[in-house]
């Protein structure tokens, strides 16, 4: 069972500050520490750093950096950062990741069936980043390009287990490393608490070193029925063939995808999820959302069924760290079949 030991909300800020300059430009900083408890990871604790920023005439769409750094007692270290930017009034749009962790995990094998009682604990070393540019060619339609790599080795795992025998690939080290095309449709309101319009998303990523392809479908809609409300609706399926290794397959669970399933509790080539959120005010800047879903995995498009396909559901507070848009510190809790867990990021998952 997890618990909450000690939730932080915008009220907890250690440092915020904002600013505006000569060009009009609105500058938003804060740092917050986290502290949390989960079966995974016991107790665990970090901090969490958000920029902001958007030109005050919204000639272009508001701009962000959060970086984020995690250690628990399970002796697992996390240092990530995410960008993500619009400039030249919106006719180009970068954003991208970088990630770096030694996270003593579960391997729970491959597959929509796996069972709790086969997992095998393994301690990835890892390197990881995401860069995405693209330029914008008619109204809300950009094209562009993306650059994808992971660096991994596997320095802890189970004698005997399923990596060490099966010789699963990526079970040893590996460098994966991927350029490819995207192609969006942003019609938001907002991107970082849109009410209306469309988001669809697209990009196909052959990759090097291991040889495996991936091709990713995103498509969103966002409606609004009252004041700072709104309901968000996501189909998302990450489609790949050849011979990824495991801890890049398409995985369920985590903080965005199926909220209520640790990450990588079912994994597998294909994925297909759809998923739906109510997200609303409580007071001031305090909000919440409550969020549904369904989803699976398989190892060929032909393998889905019916009769084993996942659900998740659950719900959690905000909390607004932003004096010029609504831009949310969140924490859920989410359950799945024989699952639970809990997170905390910064945005919405969707």
């Amino acid at each position: 069972m997890r618990k909450i030991l000690f939730p932080f909300f915008g009220f907890l800020t250690i440092f915020s500050a904002h600013a505006q300059d000569a060009d009009s430009v609105k500058r938003s900083f804060a740092v917050y520490p986290i502290i949390f408890y989960t079966r995974e990871t016991r107790l665990g604790g970090g901090a969490a750093g958000a920029w902001y920023w958007r030109r005050m005439d919204h000639s272009e769409k508001p701009a962000n950096l959060t970086t984020q750094t995690i250690y628990t007692q399970e002796k697992q270290f996390v240092l990530s950062f995410f960008g993500d930017r619009y400039w030249k009034k919106n006719l180009y749009h970068g954003n991208g990741f970088l990630l770096f962790q030694k996270y003593p995990t579960t391997f729970y094998g491959i597959g929509n069936n796996t069972k709790l009682d086969q997992s095998e604990r393994y301690t990835p070393l890892s390197t990881s980043g995401n860069f995405h540019f693209e330029k914008q060619f008619f109204p809300d339609a950009y094209f562009g390009g993306q650059f994808q790599w992971n660096q991994t080795k596997i320095i802890d795992r189970l004698t005997g287990g399923i990596l060490d025998s099966a010789r699963i690939t990526g079970w040893d080290r590996g460098v994966a490393i991927g350029v490819g095309f995207t192609a969006t449709l942003d019609s938001r309101d907002d991107v970082q608490f849109p009410r209306y319009g469309h988001f669809v998303y697209g990009s196909a990523i052959p990759f090097f070193g291991y040889r495996f392809n991936r091709l990713i479908m995103d498509a969103r809609t966002y409606h609004s029925f009252f004041r700072k409300d709104a309901l968000a609706l996501q189909f998302y399926g990450s489609f790949m063939s050849g011979k990824p290794p495991f801890y890049m397959l398409s995985s369920l669970g985590g903080a965005y995808l199926m909220r209520g399933y640790y990450y990588g509790r079912y994994s597998d080539r294909q994925m297909v999820i759809t998923q739906a959120e109510y997200r609303f005010p409580i007071w001031r800047f305090i909000g919440a959302g409550i969020f549904g879903g369904f989803g699976d995995v398989a190892h060929d498009i032909n393998g889905f069924r019916i009769s084993q396909i996942k659900y998740s559901y659950g719900g959690g507070l905000r909390a607004n760290i932003s004096e010029d848009a609504i831009w949310n510190f969140r924490l859920d809790f989410g359950w799945g079949r024989n699952s639970s867990a809990f997170y905390i990021a910064i945005g919405e998952a969707f």
